[in-house]
């Protein structure tokens, strides 16, 4: 993460946890009003069920030439 994000707006939370499971837990209880959580490995978290997943790549490698996986056929 780009720590000069954090700096110019320090109105973010950034949560770390080595327990994604704990930490989410941390962020509803103690952060009640977050509107948004921004995951760096979320696909490989099965117990996370979010509204919306957002999958960004870069342009030399695009999501076009990766193999997914549905789990829920």
């Amino acid at each position: 993460m780009n720590l000069s994000i954090l700096f110019k707006h320090p109105e973010i939370n950034v949560v770390v946890c080595e327990d994604r499971r704990k930490g989410m837990n941390i962020i509803l209880k103690n952060l009640s009003d977050t509107e948004l959580c921004i995951w760096d490995d979320v696909f490989q978290h099965r117990f996370v069920k979010p509204g919306l997943m957002i999958l960004s790549t870069t342009f030399q490698y695009p999501f076009i030439r990766m193999r997914f996986f549905q789990s829920e056929i």
